[in-house]
């Protein structure tokens, strides 16, 4: 068993983004580069560096899922948290991580089309889960996986941290 630091509103950073192992290929490709995030500045916004291609659409036809791996005694503890959404993948990303969504996704609406491919350079992002404003605050490992039926197209990991809000 493991404990998790006191929970409360929380600001989140990331230190690095990573393409899920998860033991077969992915459609959905993934390049982002964030800088890195200064403690003594908590509200300037992280920026982010990358391209995204999706060769297949993207659109509320897919599931998704959250999973959230904390950071305790030097090693991951897998599924602290998992949020599953069976269907509205698109729709769902662009409410629970809105800014986000707008950087990646080059400020398009759902459903994106097939061969959608979006580059962005050195854009500010805010890391804002409006519907989980309360949050332990600690490591995390974040991984989003977009699935239809037994086919996972897409799975990015980021590593977190999340910090009392100032």
């Amino acid at each position: 068993m493991f404990s998790l630091s006191p929970q409360g509103a929380y600001t989140a950073y990331t230190k690095a983004f990573s393409i899920c192992d998860i033991g077969t290929p992915t459609t959905y490709r993934w390049y982002v580069r964030v800088s890195h995030f200064n403690p003594a500045r908590p509200k300037e916004l992280q920026r982010v560096t990358g391209n995204l291609s999706f060769p297949t659409p993207f659109s509320d036809h897919f599931g998704a899922k959250v999973v959230l791996d904390a950071r305790s005694n030097n090693q991951w503890k897998e599924n602290a948290f998992v949020f599953s959404f069976k269907n509205k993948a698109c729709t769902m990303s662009q409410v629970h991580i809105p800014d986000a969504f707008r950087v990646f996704f080059g400020g398009h609406q759902c459903p994106l089309p097939q061969n959608f491919v979006v580059q962005f350079v050195d854009e500010a992002v805010a890391w804002l889960f409006p519907q989980v404003p309360v949050m332990p605050y600690g490591h995390w490992r974040f991984r989003y996986m977009v699935r239809s039926s037994n086919v996972t197209y897409s799975c990015l990991a980021a590593e977190a941290i999340t910090i009392p809000k100032l």
